[in-house]
């Protein structure tokens, strides 16, 4: 039954954002909480696939990944830039969410859930990567003032 919420909750996610571009209802705000909500629902899926012992802990840095990137933001001025749109970076979130969804499934055996996460993982993180490359690439130097 988690599975099956869960699937209608990612397909409900694209299409909820598709409308509101293609109707003009899109704003800085909604796209804002769409990230956030998208960053707490990989978490708790994370932990569910931790806890039903589908996979080890490591599982749990894909749910940390956003949380992390905006703590690094504390520290690092430049990762506070807003981002241009990406569609990688939604294929990344869909691959991650889909993923740790199918790993939930009891069909699916440790060890399947085991290598489907670690690929997952590696985009996620490549994402991210290049995310913080970017920003990291597009800080104004020390000497000049935005």
């Amino acid at each position: 039954m988690l599975v099956y919420v869960g699937t209608i909750a990612l397909a409900l996610d694209g299409i909820d954002g598709w409308i509101a571009r293609r109707l003009r209802l899109h704003s800085l705000f909604g796209a804002r909480f769409d990230l956030e909500v998208d960053a707490a629902f990989i978490f708790v899926l994370s932990l569910l696939v931790w806890d039903f012992g589908k996979v080890g802990a490591w599982v749990l840095a894909g749910g940390a990944m956003r949380y992390l990137f905006v703590l690094g933001g504390c520290a690092i001025r430049a990762l506070r830039q807003p981002l241009p749109p990406s569609r990688r970076r939604q294929v990344a979130c869909v691959i991650q969410t889909a993923t740790l969804l199918f790993s939930l499934s009891p069909d699916v055996q440790p060890i399947v859930a085991g290598s489907a996460n670690g690929v997952a993982l590696t985009i996620l993180i490549i994402s991210f990567g290049r995310d913080v490359s970017l920003l990291l690439a597009n800080e104004p130097s020390a000497g000049t003032h935005p």
